[in-house]
C-alpha cells in the first residue's frame, strides 16, 4: 500500500513540474477567511460555532483538473496493457481513483503547510496578534525540497494503515503470541488492529495539533461581539427611556 501511495505522490510532482510557475503562484496564496462571513457566525447563534468556523475561501494548491488530468493518462496506460487484464483493471478502477483521490487530498493539505502564514492563515483584521510570515516558498527551484517535506508528511500520514482491510504481514505473528491459548476470530484481530491504528492516528493529530487547543483568540472576539451587542442593547434601552421621558415633561408643559 505504502508503495503505491509513494507511486501516485511521484506521478503527481511529475504533472506540477509541467507547470511548476502555475504550482509556485498557488502556493503562494495564503489561506484566507472571509472576515465578515467568519463575524456573521459568531453573531448568529442558531449556527453551530464550531461546524461553521472561519470559512475559507481560497482554493487547493492542487486544483482538481489535475487530478483529473492524472487518473485520465493512467486510464490510458491500462488499455494499453493486456486484453486478459483488461476486465480486471475496469473491476479496481472505480476503487483506484477514490484511494487516489484521498492521496491528492491529503498532499493538498500538507501543502497547505507551506503556505504565507502556513495553515492558520493571516491574522484576521481585527485580530492584535503577532503572525509570522512563514513563506519561503518564492521560486520554482524550491519546488524540490518542498515536495520532499510533502512526501514525507503524505508518506507518515499513510503509514498508520488506519484504513487496511486485511492484517499486515507479521502482524499476524504478533496477534498469535498475544492470543496464544485462546480463539479469536480474524475479524475480531482486524478490528483491534484498527482501533490501535485509529489510536495512532488520533495521537498525532492531538500533537500536531496542541497549540490549537490553547489558542483563544476566536473565543475572544465572540467575547467582544457579545459585550458590543450587550453594551449596543443597553445604550438603545436608555436613548428611549430619555425620549420617552422627554415627551411626558413636553405633554405635562402643554
Amino acid at each position: 500500500v505504502l508503495t503505491s501511495v509513494e507511486k501516485y505522490v511521484e506521478e503527481v510532482y511529475q504533472a506540477i513540474q509541467k507547470n511548476a510557475d502555475r504550482f509556485v503562484e498557488s502556493l503562494s496564496q495564503p489561506i484566507n477567511r472571509d472576515a465578515l462571513l467568519f463575524m456573521g457566525h459568531l453573531q448568529n447563534e442558531d449556527t453551530d460555532y464550531f461546524a461553521n468556523m472561519s470559512p475559507i475561501v481560497t482554493q487547493p494548491v492542487l486544483p482538481l483538473e489535475l487530478y483529473l488530468d492524472i487518473e485520465a493518462n493512467r486510464k490510458i496506460d491500462s488499455v494499453k496493457g493486456s486484453p486478459e487484464n483488461l476486465q480486471h483493471e475496469a473491476y479496481l478502477t472505480d476503487w483506484s481513483n477514490i484511494h487516489n483521490k484521498c492521496i491528492f487530498d491529503a498532499i493538498n493539505d500538507a501543502l497547505d503547510y507551506y503556505r504565507p502564514y502556513g495553515i492558520k492563515g493571516p491574522p484576521l483584521p481585527w485580530s492584535k496578534k503577532v503572525r509570522e510570515l512563514t513563506f519561503r516558498n518564492g521560486s520554482v527551484s524550491s519546488i524540490n525540497e518542498i515536495w520532499k517535506a510533502v512526501k514525507m508528511k503524505v508518506m507518515s500520514w499513510a503509514s498508520i494503515n488506519a484504513g487496511m482491510l486485511t492484517l499486515l504481514p507479521g502482524e499476524e505473528e504478533k496477534f498469535q503470541q498475544r492470543t496464544e491459548g485462546s480463539s479469536v476470530s480474524e475479524k475480531t484481530k482486524l478490528d483491534q488492529r484498527r482501533e490501535e491504528r485509529l489510536e495512532a492516528m488520533l495521537s498525532i493529530e492531538v500533537n500536531e495539533g496542541e497549540q490549537i487547543w490553547v489558542d483563544y483568540e476566536q473565543e475572544e472576539t465572540q467575547v467582544v461581539l457579545d459585550m458590543a451587542d450587550m453594551i449596543l442593547e443597553n445604550l438603545v434601552t436608555e436613548s428611549v427611556n430619555s425620549l420617552s421621558q422627554i415627551e411626558k415633561v413636553r405633554q405635562n408643559i402643554k
